[in-house]
């Protein structure tokens, strides 16, 4: 290995190896030419970095940006977005919805899952979207907000590919995307999630998620792909299997980023004399009241 690498190519791999144990087996066969039973399977991640990342920050709390988080944020009340993962292995199973979002903390990236967990006489395919529909913030149509005034900016859902949610789910501009389970789509966003946890960068109270993510097995294939199996038959990992939807989704840079800061503030000038602005959610607000109009003290011709 030293010939054909550099050392701290090896020193880097080693150290990954050190804290990622599904990376140990691809460090001692690529790096140390040592050579182990790659059909086993083993535990995916660590009890010691499920319980990093544990943190009691409400998905409520993390409704709006906080002026200053970033520096695009400079008004309050501004939604924050987030992004949606369905699992339901089966209707005879619980399913699970996973709220993730992403917040900044001293300039650094985080992200937060907030899971939701409905039992098999409450979760096909209307029920689950009733359940994502009453969270959802909604929209704005001829002045009438469709949704929750109360809710959350939810910009898309990933859903197990056999399983397709109900049509208003995006009727309510949702973007609705498949996940298909396949080594190749999983192994990028576990990845993810690993070296989000290695760093401290993501965040959960749930203890069934905990459970979840302890309860995955998995294995490199001969492309280094990995893929999440159960750890036992009967113990289910659907919150986990959730999260990487979500976390999959919020992968790309746009579906959670902050609002623009582009200083472009849409401004009428209405018929009374009234001006009124666009603030971030679409809504006109009156920025100048209308004019004051004469009926008395005046010229009949000076009269508005």
């Amino acid at each position: 290995a030293g010939v054909s690498s550099y050392l701290n190519t090896i020193q880097e791999a080693r150290d990954r190896a050190v804290v990622i144990h599904n990376l140990r087996p691809t460090y001692k066969s690529h790096m140390l030419v040592l050579w182990e039973d790659g059909n086993e399977a083993k535990q995916w991640i660590t009890r010691e970095l499920v319980e990093r990342c544990t943190d009691q920050t409400a998905m409520d709390q993390l409704r709006f940006w906080s002026v200053g988080e970033h520096d695009a944020i400079n008004a309050p009340d501004q939604l924050r977005p987030f992004v949606v993962g369905m699992e339901r292995s089966s209707l005879q199973e619980r399913a699970c919805v996973v709220y993730c979002c992403k917040s900044f903390l001293a300039g650094v990236e985080h992200f937060y899952l907030f899971p939701r967990y409905f039992e098999p006489a409450a979760n096909d395919d209307e029920q689950l979207a009733d359940a994502v529909l009453a969270e959802n913030h909604g929209f704005i149509t001829y002045g009438v907000t469709v949704g929750n005034p109360d809710g959350y900016k939810l910009k898309a859902l990933a859903h197990d590919s056999w399983m397709t949610p109900s049509p208003r789910v995006a009727k309510a501009r949702i973007d609705v995307l498949p996940f298909a389970k396949t080594a190749r789509t999983f192994s990028p966003v576990m990845d993810f999630a690993m070296s989000l946890a290695i760093a401290g960068r993501i965040h959960f109270s749930d203890e069934t998620l905990a459970s979840h993510l302890l309860g995955i097995y998995a294995k490199r294939d001969l492309n280094n792909n990995l893929f999440p199996r159960r750890a036992h038959v009967d113990r289910t990992i659907d919150a986990a299997i959730a999260s990487f939807y979500a976390l999959r989704l919020a992968m790309v840079p746009s579906m959670l980023a902050p609002p623009a800061n582009d200083g472009v503030v849409s401004t009428f000038i209405m018929e009374d004399g009234s001006v009124m602005q666009g603030d971030k959610d679409g809504h006109l607000m009156v920025v100048s009241p209308p004019d004051e109009i004469k009926t008395k003290g005046a010229h009949p011709s000076d009269r508005q």
